[in-house]
C-alpha cells in the first residue's frame, strides 16, 4: 500500500484520513499539485488503520524526513495555506 520507501528516516508528516483508499491516493494527488513546492519532494505513503469499529482508514503521509524539526517546518509552512498537517514519527 505504501508508494514510497523512508526507511532511513524515521518522521513523517500526517495530512488527511478517508474511508477508502481511492479517497486517499486522490488527496495526495490534489495536495501535491497545489503545494507543490512544498510537498514536490516528498514521497507519499497511504497507510492502512483499523478504524476501531470493524473498518478501516487510509492515512495519508509524506516524507521522509530526517529530524521531527524538518517535519514541522513543512507543517508549519502548508499551516499558512490552511491546509492541515502533523509531523509524526514514523
Amino acid at each position: 500500500m505504501s508508494e514510497g520507501s523512508d526507511t532511513a528516516a524515521g518522521f513523517r508528516i500526517w495530512l488527511a484520513s478517508f474511508h477508502d483508499e481511492a479517497s486517499a491516493r486522490a488527496a495526495w494527488q490534489a495536495l501535491s499539485r497545489a503545494n507543490a513546492d512544498v510537498l514536490g519532494a516528498l514521497m507519499p505513503t497511504i497507510v492502512r488503520v483499523d478504524d476501531g469499529g470493524g473498518g478501516s482508514l487510509y492515512r495519508v503521509q509524506a516524507g521522509p524526513f530526517a529530524s521531527a524539526i524538518e517535519a514541522q517546518d513543512v507543517c508549519a509552512a502548508l499551516g499558512v495555506r490552511s491546509t492541515a498537517c502533523v509531523a509524526i514519527v514514523r
